[in-house]
């Protein structure tokens, strides 16, 4: 992942390692949910009617996890657009579907020592 560079506040750099390290923060919330996801879909009984909306809940979770991994590795490389990396993280925490509360508490936790 390349380093990802920003201004706080004060117009002083932040360090990338932070960044780099909130941006691997979120992603392993989204893998670990995700390993979830596929767990409960390898235990499913079989057969699945196509009808099944437990099932099907789950299929859509997990392409909604993938989109969102997607839309973070965009950010990692924020470093080709003028945008602040930190206003790209807290709006990702803004419309993702797929971080819980506690999650996005904790990265934003984090964000604010930037």
């Amino acid at each position: 992942m390349p380093a990802v560079k920003s201004r706080n506040k004060t117009g002083s750099r932040t360090g990338a390692s932070l960044l780099e390290s909130i941006l691997n923060a979120i992603r392993g919330c989204l893998v670990k949910r995700r390993a979830w996801i596929v767990g409960e879909m390898g235990r499913y009984p079989r057969p699945i009617p196509g009808c099944d909306q437990q099932f099907n809940h789950l299929l859509a979770e997990r392409d909604g996890i993938a989109a969102e991994l997607v839309r973070l590795d965009a950010i990692s490389r924020v470093g080709a657009t003028p945008r602040d990396p930190v206003e790209l993280i807290d709006a990702f925490l803004g419309s993702s579907t797929c971080l819980d509360a506690k999650a996005k508490q904790a990265i934003r936790s984090r964000l604010k020592g930037t």
